[in-house]
């Protein structure tokens, strides 16, 4: 289900391309985000639960007692990691949402003088809030690195 999420935010994507109206390409560049980060944390977590499952019986086992790891013990990070996410994710959009900007290139012009291409981009809509969104991509992204780098300690360790 979360590779299927990070897949699936390559759709909003593609919508930056054609003629929609300005409020669904704001919200494709939003739903692109969310997409791509809640699969990240879905498809993490998923990983991490089980491989936290395996390093509960390895250490157990070395102890010679028996363990039992319930579904609940399962699903804890799961459920932490994604209100992390949605946290972060929330305050985002809130605060500084992303949105649509098409931006002509002022190269390409025809004989006329008119400008013939442009591409679009998804940009953060009050530059007041610019450093709030620099910071709220930037903890997302590091919040990305540490699960990776706290369950590749907890593979390491269960090999």
């Amino acid at each position: 289900a979360g590779t299927l999420m990070m897949g699936s935010s390559l759709i909003p994507n593609s919508l930056l391309t054609f003629d929609f109206s300005q409020d669904i390409l704001n919200r494709s560049c939003i739903s692109r985000e969310w997409l791509f980060h809640l699969g990240f944390v879905v498809t993490h977590s998923a990983l991490f639960s089980k491989t936290m499952r395996i390093f509960k019986i390895m250490v157990a086992g070395g102890q010679y007692r028996r363990i039992k790891v319930r579904p609940l013990d399962v699903m804890k990070p799961f459920f932490i990691l994604l209100s992390i996410a949605l946290i972060f994710l929330i305050m985002w959009t809130t605060i500084s949402p992303s949105a649509y900007v098409q931006v002509p290139i002022e190269t390409s012009r025809d004989r006329f003088g008119r400008i013939t291409s442009s591409f679009g981009i998804c940009i953060w809509k009050n530059d007041e809030r610019k450093e709030f969104w620099k910071a709220c991509i930037s903890l997302l992204n590091v919040f990305d690195v540490i699960t990776i780098l706290i369950l590749t300690y907890y593979a390491y360790r269960c090999r």
